[in-house]
């Protein structure tokens, strides 16, 4: 975009070129026209639109394209035009709404008034009211055809060509090569073993590449036979030249195979052409290749993960004998140019094939938690009941039977409740048993002071209580840590074993049925200012007779930050259960929004944790009442 002082710096040019010369992908003139103010607003509502499809820029009216000179190209805009009213107009016209901002710009010429139109880059595809629209390409505003649409929804990540479902789930699709060598490379990433011995269709569902029964063609292309890949990535090869001139080659490879027999494959045919050096500092001896292995890899898996695989051509590996050349099909994408390429936030083509690839997928994740952290958990809150409730090396075996049977009871009754509440998962089962295990045991601890106390001391219930408490303060107030830590386990079993995810279309103005919840689309959110644009749904929640309120998802858009949409679920919490709310899109005509509807229970004793333990962090570390030294005793004595 280009500022005010900018074009006030470009109008001198008029005196000896026209403004169409002047133009540019972001940069626009356009001639007022004073002979109707409808066609006027109609211009300014397209060119918004245009705009904003081509990632944004500025627009001058008042400037006639075709004319040389200033007086005869600056003719102005009329001043009874009101910025605001076109505001206004082009927000009310376009469908994303478009906000743009207005400045004004003092000339000589005309009617000394020109005004620049400002529009940031948003989410395209952006439409009039009518559903037309156009796209900046170059200097000019094409039509936004159907191809155009569905590019600009690949390149803002609006749709996934690799993260659709093309198959059912079937091992005669799956290669065993290439699920080997994906292994390999999580076991490189230090991956957990209990992920690698997952089965290959539970692998790939860990990855996220198994939708709903089906294989996406993500999984396909990570570990798909060659005849799979054929015939649901046609647009999927290589090619490996080893060049002998700008020309000629002398070495040529081309190879339809899962991505990762394919960087395997590329790497291998590097090898005799990327020697090691040996560099000595010293007492020291360092080895490099010419080509470092890693960023060969990096940039290999760069150009298989973003490639554009609608477009039928390979991804071409050249190697000169001074350079390392590695293309594909594809051109930026979600507003990168090679002007801001280095300071970008990173975008991807395929999020799903990337998202699978990451790090954090291929290493410690959610499997690993699942079958270890959540064990030892179980183990560790087990051990808060047994070490409060048994003395070591002070009872014999009978009397600890009966000191557990109490816990015991206490467990079975915990895992009944939770049973006839309809959590009947096994792991959930035993999670509660081993909590209501441990609470009573740490209760145990305070009631056995109290019953005695009142049994010798002969002291009524309400002393007895207060002065056991006071006696034992700091040990009590572990023991309310330990009730903290049964909780959050409680919480977690919970949340995680019953959590209920649902993906859904809702109509305008009809109601969807999901668990005990009624849904309603009842319209449209829009906020917008300087820096940031919103957008939303509103969503009317009831559960049976009972209407719950009206509950509003949100989509922001930073005008910093513009390709890069941040979600915002709406949240209902309560003891039971929260209902999260999150939005997919909004329909150009307002007539269906898609939502994931979340429901997680026990998520508010969670929270409750924390007050629990800051209880018993101020009843360890609040001062008591000091003790006077026997020498103090002595004195007062005397």
């Amino acid at each position: 975009m280009r500022t005010a002082a900018n074009i006030e710096s470009l109008l001198p040019e008029l005196e000896h070129c026209i403004a169409d010369d002047l133009e540019d992908q972001d940069l626009d003139f356009k001639q007022w026209d004073t002979q109707s103010r409808d066609k006027a607003v109609r211009t300014v509502v397209q060119m918004a639109v245009c705009m904003a499809n081509g990632g944004g820029g500025t627009v001058v009216f008042g400037v006639a394209d075709r004319s040389q000179g200033r007086e005869s190209a600056i003719l102005g805009v009329p001043p009874e035009i009101d910025i605001n009213l076109l505001k206004k107009a082009v927000y009310d016209q376009t469908d994303p709404k478009i906000t743009p901002v207005f400045e004004e710009l003092a000339v000589p010429e005309g009617t000394g008034r020109l005004l620049l139109m400002q529009i940031y880059p948003g989410m395209p595809p952006y439409t009039d009211s009518a559903g037309r629209g156009t796209i900046r390409v170059g200097k000019d505003c094409q039509p936004l055809t159907g191809t155009l649409r569905r590019k600009i929804g690949v390149e803002t990540g609006e749709t996934d060509y690799t993260g659709e479902a093309v198959s059912p789930v079937d091992n005669q699709l799956l290669s065993a090569t290439a699920l080997e060598s994906l292994r390999n490379q999580a076991r490189k990433e230090r991956a957990p073993d209990d992920l690698l011995r997952l089965s290959d269709v539970d692998l790939l569902s860990t990855l996220g590449l198994v939708k709903q029964g089906k294989l996406t063609r993500a999984a396909i292309l990570l570990a798909g036979t060659e005849a799979a890949i054929r015939e649901h990535l046609p647009g999927h090869n290589w090619t490996f030249l080893q060049m002998t001139s700008d020309t000629d080659y002398g070495i040529r490879e081309d190879r339809v195979s899962a991505l990762p027999l394919s960087i395997q494959r590329i790497e291998e045919l590097l090898v005799p052409f990327n020697p090691i050096t040996t560099y000595k500092q010293g007492m020291f001896h360092y080895e490099y290749r010419t080509w470092p292995e890693i960023a060969v890899r990096e940039a290999l898996m760069n150009a298989f993960c973003h490639v554009d695989l609608r477009i039928a051509g390979p991804v071409m590996v050249k190697l000169y004998s001074n350079r390392l050349e590695i293309s594909n099909n594809g051109g930026f994408i979600a507003g990168i140019t090679p002007n801001n390429i280095l300071h970008h936030q990173p975008a991807a083509r395929n999020p799903l094939l990337v998202e699978a690839l990451e790090d954090r997928k291929l290493s410690v994740g959610a499997p690993y938690f699942d079958r270890i952290a959540l064990p030892l958990g179980v183990m560790l809150v087990a051990l808060m009941g047994v070490g409060p409730a048994l003395p070591w090396g002070e009872m014999d075996p009978r009397r600890a039977l009966h000191r557990f049977a109490g816990p015991v009871v206490g467990g079975i009754v915990a895992a009944l409740v939770v049973a006839l509440a309809g959590f009947t998962g096994p792991q959930t089962l035993l999670a509660l048993f081993v909590c209501g295990f441990a609470l009573v045991a740490n209760l145990g601890e305070y009631i056995t002071p109290v019953q005695a106390r009142m049994r010798v001391r002969e002291e009524s219930l309400p002393t007895a209580a207060r002065k056991a408490f006071v006696a034992g303060r700091r040990r009590f107030g572990g023991h309310v840590a330990h009730l903290g830590i049964i909780v959050l386990v409680f919480a977690l079993a919970l949340s995680k074993g019953y959590r209920s995810d649902y993906n859904l279309t809702l109509r305008a103005g009809q109601p969807v049925e999901v668990g005990q919840y009624e849904l309603t689309f009842t319209g449209e959110f829009q906020e917008s200012d300087d820096h940031r644009r919103t957008e939303g749904a509103n969503i009317l929640v009831r559960s049976g007779e009972r209407e719950l309120g009206t509950y509003t998802p949100v989509m922001n858009f930073y005008r910093s930050q513009p390709m890069q949409p941040h979600p915002h679920p709406a949240v209902r919490s309560s003891p039971a259960e929260d209902l999260y709310l999150s939005l997919g899109q909004i329909a150009p005509d307002k007539s269906w929004a898609s939502v994931r509807v979340s429901m997680v229970p026990a998520v508010w004793w969670l929270w409750m944790c924390l007050p629990v333990f800051m209880l018993s962090s101020l009843l360890i570390l609040w001062p008591g009442k000091t003790r006077k030294t026997a020498a103090e005793l002595m004195a007062e004595a005397a």
